[in-house]
């Protein structure tokens, strides 16, 4: 970089103390080394710990048997919960934006994959958790798409979009549209 607007003499020094900045600057580039691996050692117990930490700051993560593990009765917790709620007597009613988008979607990936894979399995199911999405899904032993502008149209309206290999060697690609239904609840009275 060359700046005429300096004279001779701070051009020169101008010119020095930019090569002198690159040139500390690949220096250091390249004299950083990385860090050397900490030693370490094995215990008869097969653990490996590092050695450079003392044993009293040690923490040993392996699974203890005597008590439950946390993860475990929060899972539990969890899926406990989630029965109670799918028990509950809940009133759905379609929300007709949702409902057409689906429709839509469900027609051109229809027109996308048949014309291609004609013996694919196409299907369009409620959820079975009675929540108000909608999935979906194609299954076939391969997945060509030709019109991407539809398809692109389709995958803008899902909420979800994932295509996963299947142990029968088809692939499944499934699109997931949640507010196909709405809830209705009870009004909520103030006291």
């Amino acid at each position: 970089m060359e700046n005429t607007n300096l004279t001779t003499g701070h051009a020169k020094k101008h010119e020095d103390t930019i090569n002198q900045r690159n040139n500390n600057a690949y220096r250091i580039k390249f004299s950083i080394q990385p860090p050397s691996a900490p030693a370490a050692a094995q215990e008869p117990s097969g653990h490996v710990k590092p050695t450079n930490i003392p044993k009293e700051q040690y923490v040993d993560f392996e699974p203890s048997h005597d008590e439950p593990d946390f993860d475990e009765a929060s899972f539990d917790a969890f899926l406990e919960m989630l029965a109670y709620e799918m028990n509950q007597p809940r009133t759905f009613i379609l929300n007709p934006k949702r409902m057409r988008e689906l429709e839509v979607a469900y027609t051109e990936i229809s027109k996308i994959v048949l014309s291609i894979s004609p013996d694919a399995k196409i299907e369009c199911t409620f959820s079975k958790l009675g929540c108000s999405s909608a999935s979906i899904s194609v299954e076939a032993d391969e997945l060509i798409v030709e019109d991407i502008k539809a398809f692109v149209s389709v995958a803008e309206k899902a909420d979800n979009f994932e295509i996963y290999p299947l142990t029968n060697g088809h692939l499944r690609m499934a699109f997931m549209f949640r507010n196909v239904m709405n809830e209705l609840t009870e009004p909520q009275h103030q006291v």
